[in-house]
């Protein structure tokens, strides 16, 4: 058994070797693609049986082959030709030789005819430059072909260019009191004349009379550099592409249109506030051209234009816009600077303020009224009441204050918030003091128990004393007249103290009778309401009908 695997231990290498002759025979294709010329027979035929046959180029009317043929052709004979050929698979399968082909750098592989696909790039660009021009593109290339974009259009003539301006609002919203500025939705559109550009009087154009129109003429056309003198942000829209407009018409005048949105500030006024009309405007400019060299105009008609349904929380929509050049105080050291300046005017809306807090507010002011018919001595019950309205108070203007700016003067809210607190204070004080007098009356009611009931004791002792020294007929006791004396002098003074103190004394046994009650509170019942209904009569007539009158303008 052993020497059996051990002859067939000799005879395995044997059989790779066979088998590895036999695969290197039959499949020369798979075994010598990658090391052995391609120009061996089998290789030759294998690949003339895969490739599809070629497709003559046939130039346009003539029929025969085209350029691109016997480029195609002489290319593959070069590469044939270039491939090695210097081994042989039969020869060397007959000598046994190994050939060692060149390695990937020694191989020089052929260019494949990159020096005509350029001369087709050329060919066909010679096409297209043969091919004939639109009348658009020619109008193009006989307007730009000396225009200049830095260049003013009157530039030459020493004049300024006239730049006439008009906007469309389209929303206006976010009017913030805090950081005194409010965001505008417009399209804002400029017209100028450009002689430059004018074809209605050239040769050649006169009959093309539809307007250029195309995104890169913003690149190519000279603009004017408007800005806005009190804008703070803004941005142009790109949904879904960059929102402007560039026209050009045959007389040479452009139409530049943008959609924008801008944050403009507004110097606002807060002493009436919550009843405050402000004042806004847009100021526009020109940020580097002088008055010399450009000049801004509002459009002859509808200068600003309004949609009909626009619509402004807390504030009344605007009826119009007021335009006007304020080119004459708009001077600076670098010099003077056109300016165009559109006004309008915000009228709050007091009714969500009605709700939020005046209303509120008063509700509060009515709560603290009802400790008034609290009983004076149930102090658990009244001063909770006070502080509470106190405390609701105190939260409703630190809520307000936090949405209102830092300012140096009062404004009408914070005079409103002021009163009210100072009418709940009064409530507090109110019950002290009533507290403090009843204390008073009751120490003085109290003295005046007592005075009446020395007397009595001591007329009741005189009696005593008067009956006893009558029964009594011996001992040192005092003479009769001396009793007698006394209790006139107490009848006498019991007289003149009730004269004196009856309507004190009528008062405490009312008192006994029924639960102490203040007078300072059936005072306070009325006098405090009616303190608060005059300072409402002040307050709104002031606010609403005299400053009002002031505010409208002349």
């Amino acid at each position: 058994m052993r020497n059996f695997i051990s002859v067939r231990r000799r005879k395995l290498p044997r059989y790779l070797t066979v088998l590895t002759l036999f695969l290197h025979l039959h499949f020369p294709l798979n075994t010598y693609c990658s090391r052995y010329s391609l120009k061996e027979p089998a290789l030759v035929d294998r690949r003339k049986s895969l490739q599809p046959a070629p497709k003559q180029n046939y130039f346009r009317g003539t029929g025969e082959p085209g350029r691109e043929d016997e480029v195609v052709a002489m290319s593959s004979v070069s590469y044939e030709e270039s491939l090695p050929s210097e081994y042989n698979v039969h020869e060397s399968r007959e000598s046994g030789k190994t050939y060692e082909y060149p390695g990937s750098e020694e191989m020089e592989l052929p260019a494949v005819g990159f020096e005509n696909v350029e001369e087709d790039a050329e060919e066909t660009a010679n096409l297209k430059q043969k091919m004939p021009k639109t009348p658009r593109e020619l109008l193009l290339e006989e307007l730009f072909s000396n225009y200049k974009t830095h260049e003013r259009p009157t530039e030459m003539l020493e004049t300024p260019t006239v730049v006439k301006v008009n906007m469309k609002v389209l929303a206006i919203f976010s009017v913030d009191v805090r950081t005194m500025d409010y965001y505008m939705d417009a399209l804002l559109r400029q017209t100028w004349v450009d002689p430059r550009l004018a074809w209605n009087t050239t040769a050649g154009f006169r009959n093309y009379t539809q307007p250029l129109v195309a995104p890169r003429l913003k690149e190519m056309l000279w603009l004017p550099d408007l800005f806005f003198r009190n804008g703070k942000d803004g941005y142009l829209h790109k949904m879904t592409l960059p929102n402007y407009l560039l026209r050009v018409y045959p007389d040479g005048s452009v139409l530049y249109s943008q959609k924008i949105t801008m944050r403009f500030a507004c110097q606002m006024d807060l002493q009436t506030f919550p009843m405050d009309t402000q004042r806004c405007d847009i100021n526009i400019g020109s940020y580097g051209y002088t008055l010399s060299e450009l000049k801004f105009v509002w459009r002859e008609t509808a200068p600003v234009e309004l949609p009909d349904k626009l619509q402004i929380s807390e504030f009344n929509t605007p009826k119009n816009f007021t335009t006007l050049d304020c080119t004459s105080i708009s001077n600076t050291s670098t010099g003077a600077y056109t300016c165009l300046l559109a006004k309008f005017t915000l009228k709050r809306q007091l009714g969500s303020y009605l709700v939020t807090t005046y209303i509120p507010n008063i509700l509060i002011i009515m709560v603290s009224f009802l400790s008034f018919w609290v009983n004076v001595d149930a102090a658990p019950a009244r001063v909770p009441l006070g502080l509470l309205s106190l405390l609701g108070l105190l939260t409703q203007a630190s809520s307000m204050t936090t949405n209102l700016p830092r300012v140096s003067y009062i404004k009408a809210l914070d005079l409103w918030l002021i009163f009210s607190i100072i009418f709940v204070i009064c409530v507090l004080v109110e019950y002290a003091f009533a507290i403090t007098m009843l204390r008073r009356k009751r120490k003085a009611a109290w003295r005046m128990d007592i005075r009446q009931i020395v007397r009595e004791e001591l007329v009741r002792w005189s009696a005593a004393c008067q009956e006893h020294t009558a029964k009594s007929s011996d001992g040192p006791g005092r003479p009769p007249e001396f009793y007698t004396e006394v209790e006139s002098f107490l009848c006498i003074n019991n007289e003149q103290e009730k004269r004196k103190k009856a309507p004190a004394a009528a008062k405490i046994t009312k008192s006994r009778r029924a639960p102490p009650e203040s007078e300072i509170d059936s005072y306070s019942r009325f006098l405090f309401p009616l303190c608060y209904v005059m300072y409402n009569s002040f307050y709104w007539l002031y606010y609403l009908v005299i400053v009002k009158q002031s505010e409208e303008p002349d």
